[in-house]
């Protein structure tokens, strides 16, 4: 980069192979001091992000794809992503940042609808993804701070192992021994677990709010969960503590059986699931989602008339678990609506104020649709 501006560059522009955050963060720190406008660039999927927060550290411009089913260099985000889903033309010097870490995060939605949002409210702000592999959070939160981030969403597989590394912790972290949203006030590092909240009210909604007698809908329910990971951690607890019977189901009998006993409720076999008579059935594991979107967690005999049907997999919204339990005159919730009751919880927390969760369902299903261009 010293070699390029002393031949009289007007703009300087540097692209390498980035394999850690540390690269990546390098790659922005010598954009921002440099004495030229310079475009720094970090290939690969790890160093995505700093082609969209380029803009804030000086970048006058920078490379994305156009064509949609050609990739002209690794990491490089789609024309259509860079627009819509990460608002590059929004951001300035002044810009505060957000960002979802996990390992994989190519395919978040987080991006898209907290940027929609922060657009919708006028606020100076930008959401990027970063991904973060399993087993080098804490040094990847000492690298990022570079970045002066004001808010964090979290996903698999640190939603535990970033508990200790947190200063404070809400109630709802407490409850489930996860953490999926993390604020920064003043830099105090607070957790919160907004997959909680979100399960709960979607269940509650698709069952018709309060009982007569004014009781909440979910208590004396029985449930069944497919699944022992991060999410069905949360939704167990949040079944239990509601009043609900709770039987967790997983195909490694080992973590149903962790699970259930850190909740306090019984497992059922993988291959007993679908003789077991329950009211609500949740499908917290990852089978249905695109692109494998014939596969179902549960054979057609495991569906029963007007019992709850939820399935978190939000990508198809219809699922075939889905579909088998309309087949089977079953209520159903989807998980698109878990997805954006959570993320306009997060919302609020990064905003302050109520996002619209129209937006945020438009912003979910235009993400999906096969016509968008």
């Amino acid at each position: 980069v010293e070699q390029m501006e002393e031949m009289n560059a007007d703009i300087v522009k540097f692209a390498v192979l980035t394999t850690s955050l540390a690269e990546a963060i390098q790659v922005l720190k010598v954009a921002k001091n440099a004495e030229v406008p310079t475009i720094g660039i970090g290939m690969g999927e790890i160093g995505l992000f700093t082609r969209i927060l380029g803009a804030k550290y000086g970048a006058p411009l920078t490379y994305c794809n156009f064509h949609p089913e050609r990739t002209f260099a690794p990491g490089m985000p789609h024309l259509r992503d860079l627009r819509d889903d990460f608002a590059y033309g929004r951001i300035a010097q002044d810009t505060e940042v957000y960002a979802v870490i996990g390992d994989p995060i190519a395919q978040s939605l987080s991006p898209a609808v907290h940027n929609a949002v922060f657009k919708h409210l006028g606020m100076n702000k930008t959401y990027v993804p970063i991904l973060v592999p399993g087993g080098s959070l804490k040094a990847s939160l000492e690298t990022l701070s570079w970045l002066d981030l004001k808010g964090l969403s979290v996903t698999i597989p640190h939603k535990q192992e970033i508990i200790p590394l947190l200063d404070k912790v809400d109630e709802t972290v407490d409850r489930t021994g996860a953490c999926n949203t993390v604020a920064f006030d003043n830099g105090t590092k607070i957790g919160y677990n907004t997959d909680y909240p979100a399960a709960l009210t979607t269940m509650e909604n698709a069952l018709g709010g309060l009982k007569e007698d004014g009781s909440p809908p979910l208590a004396d329910k029985q449930a069944l969960i497919l699944g022992a990971g991060g999410v069905a951690r949360s939704v167990a607890f949040g079944l239990s503590r509601s009043g609900a019977g709770v039987s967790i189901s997983n195909r490694t009998d080992a973590r149903a059986n962790e699970l259930a006993e850190q909740v306090g409720c019984r497992t059922v076999t993988w291959a007993m699931r679908a003789s077991v008579a329950c009211d609500i059935m949740v499908n917290c594991t990852s089978v249905g989602m695109h692109p494998d979107v014939d596969e179902t967690p549960m054979p057609p005999a495991g569906f029963r008339p007007n019992i709850l049907v939820f399935d978190t997999v939000y990508h198809p919204e219809h699922t075939m678990f889905l579909k088998l339990a309309k087949e089977h005159d079953c209520k159903i919730a989807t998980g698109v609506e878990m997805f954006v009751i959570q993320a306009a919880l997060q919302s609020k927390l990064f905003t302050g104020q109520e996002p619209p969760l129209d937006i945020l369902r438009e912003v979910v299903r235009r993400k999906f649709s096969p016509m968008r261009d």
